[in-house]
């Protein structure tokens, strides 16, 4: 489980990170990028029914997530991540996902 400190919860910090940060778009997800003066990186994480109607799946993605962002948490760079889930998001775009993270951070 991530530490509050690691999550973006707040709506005015999401519309930041909307407005500021730049987009790197793959085929099932969405990545937005906003570099930060906080010292540690944060993330956020929309999953929509149109992924999957079953809040299991979206939150087992959520989840999955999660994990793969804690292993990078701890790097040099202060960046906020969102990730937005596209229709077809699955496991195989969670690999995709853990590659990108280990390019960007």
């Amino acid at each position: 489980m991530l530490k509050r400190k690691f999550i973006i919860k707040k709506q005015k910090d999401f519309q930041e990170v909307f407005k500021k940060g730049r987009n790197v778009n793959f085929k099932f997800f969405t990545l937005k990028i906003l570099k930060t003066e906080r010292g540690n990186s944060r993330i956020g994480i929309s999953i929509g029914t149109k992924i999957d109607k079953r809040a299991v799946y979206r939150n087992k993605f959520r989840r999955q997530i999660k994990a793969i962002f804690k292993l990078y948490k701890n790097s040099e760079k202060s960046l906020d991540l969102w990730v937005l889930g596209r229709k077809g998001f699955n496991q195989n775009s969670l690999s995709e996902l853990k590659e990108s993270l280990e390019k960007i951070l």
